[in-house]
C-alpha cells in the first residue's frame, strides 16, 4: 500500500526546491488534487509537469541560472572526456570526471506521484501553504499567470481582513496582486523599484485603488509591509503623481 505524504513531509521537500519553482510546485500539488476529486487533470500531465519540475531543480543544484539543457550539455562531454582518456588522447584525472557525472547524472526525484495522489491535501494545509510560500517568492512579476491560477483554485479565509470600503496602495505595474494599506510603504517600494539596474519607469506606478473585503484574497502580514493580495480590477486603480 502507498503511504501518504504528511503535511510535515510536504512542507520539508517544499523547501528543498529553489524559490523560483515553488509556484509551479503548487500548482503541481493543487493539479494532483483535482485528479483525485474528478481527474479533471490527467495523470499524463502531472507526470510531464513534475519531470519538467525535476529537470529544472537538477540543473539549479548547480547554478542557481543553469537550465537542464546547460547540465547535459556538460554530461555528453564529460563522457567524452572518459573516450578519450580510455584512447590515450588526454591525460587527465578520470577519478574526478566520473565523479562530476556521477552528480550531474544523479536525478533523483525529491516527490513520489504515488505518494502525492494518495495524500489528502486539506483547504486549510493549502492556504496555509500558498501564504507562507507567497511571502518566500521576492518578484511575482513573470509569474501572474500561475498565481492567478493557484488563486482561483482555493477560497481563503477572510476573518482578519475589515469590512467597509478601504484604501489600497502599491508602487509598480497595475496588474500586480500585492498591495499596502501603508502609503509609506508603497513609497518606500516606489523609490527601492528604481535601484534596480533593469529600471523602467513605465512598470513603476505609485497606484491608489479603493476596495472592500470582497475584492482581496488574502492580507498577509510576516513581511511587515502590510500586504493584501488581490487580483485587482485594473480600471478602478489611479495613478498618485510621485517624483
Amino acid at each position: 500500500m502507498v503511504k501518504p505524504y504528511s503535511e510535515n513531509e510536504i512542507d520539508s521537500f517544499l523547501l528543498e526546491f529553489h524559490n523560483p519553482l515553488i509556484p509551479a510546485l503548487i500548482v503541481f500539488i493543487i493539479n494532483c488534487r483535482k485528479h483525485k476529486e474528478d481527474n479533471s487533470i490527467g495523470i499524463e500531465d502531472l507526470e510531464y509537469a513534475l519531470d519538467n519540475i525535476n529537470e529544472v531543480h537538477h540543473a539549479q543544484r548547480f547554478d542557481s541560472f543553469a537550465r537542464p539543457e546547460a547540465v547535459q550539455l556538460e554530461i555528453d562531454r564529460g563522457k567524452e572526456a572518459l573516450k578519450k582518456i580510455d584512447q590515450g588522447e588526454i591525460l587527465i584525472d578520470r577519478e574526478k570526471i566520473e565523479k562530476r557525472l556521477r552528480l550531474l547524472e544523479d536525478k533523483k526525484k525529491l516527490i513520489d506521484i504515488d505518494r502525492i495522489l494518495v495524500t489528502e491535501i486539506t483547504d486549510k494545509f493549502l492556504e496555509e501553504t500558498i501564504k507562507n510560500h507567497w511571502s518566500s517568492v521576492e518578484f511575482h512579476y513573470d509569474l501572474l499567470d500561475i498565481w492567478r491560477y493557484i488563486f482561483e483554485s482555493i477560497t481563503f479565509n477572510k476573518d482578519d481582513i475589515p469590512e467597509g470600503k478601504f484604501t489600497l496602495y502599491r508602487a509598480g505595474t497595475k496588474e500586480g496582486f500585492s498591495w499596502t494599506d501603508n502609503l509609506d510603504i508603497a513609497k518606500r517600494f516606489h523609490s527601492r523599484n528604481k535601484e534596480f539596474p533593469n529600471y523602467i519607469s513605465e512598470r513603476n506606478y505609485l497606484l491608489k485603488l479603493d476596495v472592500t473585503k470582497d475584492d482581496i484574497l488574502f492580507y498577509e502580514s510576516d513581511r511587515s509591509e502590510d500586504e493584501y493580495v488581490l487580483i485587482p480590477d485594473e480600471n478602478k486603480i489611479e495613478v498618485i503623481p510621485h517624483s
